[in-house]
């Protein structure tokens, strides 16, 4: 009986194994991939915090007119001064940025001093939000409490911004942190205005342009082309293909 039972059961053929192994391949690298998505958005958050507490603390610096020991003599305050130009962050490159102590002209020059070096994930890159900025080093300063000078280029808002930005393989799995440190005043000057948004973005849409402008085309909140692109049929093209922007 106990081997007529046995001989009775079928085991499994290969092709039901191979579909097995093949579905538990495909599970494993989706869950991989979103666990390692979270935890580069769990990073981008962590690193944003970091960044606006530094921003807190230049702004707080500037706002006591704290001065800085040029000359590097501890214990000796008689020459300290306080920065002309206040204290900021510069960014290095797209993965690290210095707090910025800004006593020459503006930016970073001969006799300026730089602390605190932060290095960011290399997944994630740190730059001006606005896409028709160019500059290679980006900068900011709090000269007071209320008053920014900055290289940053302003959106047709008239805000100054940076922005953190996770943009993996997958384009629907976009991540970004938008921190605004500034917006132009009636009078011309760059006032202090800190905020921040943190944006889950899907497959990125081409930008309706308007015709005929200076740098091609132009959109809300900056430009979306260059000298090089063309506008055709309202959209930013370039060798006839879409330009697509966040």
């Amino acid at each position: 009986m106990l081997k007529k039972i046995f001989s009775n059961q079928q085991g499994f053929t290969m092709i039901e194994l191979m579909i097995v192994v093949v579905v538990t391949v495909i599970i494993s690298v989706v869950t991989v991939r979103y666990i390692r998505n979270d935890d580069i958005r769990a990073e981008l958050n962590s690193t944003s915090d970091k960044l606006m507490s530094d921003i807190r603390y230049i702004r707080n610096l500037a706002a006591t007119r704290t001065a800085y020991d040029f000359n590097n003599t501890p214990g000796n305050t008689s020459d300290d001064v306080f920065p002309t130009n206040g204290y900021g962050i510069i960014f290095n490159s797209a993965h690290r940025y210095f707090i910025l102590v800004d006593r020459g002209a503006p930016g970073l020059t001969s006799g300026d001093g730089l602390i605190n070096p932060v290095d960011i994930n290399s997944a994630i890159t740190l730059d001006d939000y606005n896409p028709a900025s160019t500059v290679p080093y980006p900068y900011f300063t709090f000269k007071s409490d209320k008053e920014l000078y900055t290289n940053l280029v302003a959106s047709a808002e008239g805000k100054y911004q940076i922005e953190l930005d996770y943009n993996p393989a997958y384009p629907e799995d976009g991540y970004n942190s938008v921190i605004t440190v500034g917006e132009d005043s009636d009078d011309g000057s760059i006032l202090v205005a800190l905020g921040r948004v943190t944006n889950s973005y899907g497959t990125i849409a081409p930008i309706v342009c308007t015709p005929n402008n200076a740098y091609g085309c132009s959109i809300p909140g900056g430009f979306c082309c260059s000298a090089d692109y063309t506008c055709t049929n309202n959209r930013c093209v370039y060798d006839g293909l879409p330009i697509q922007i966040r």
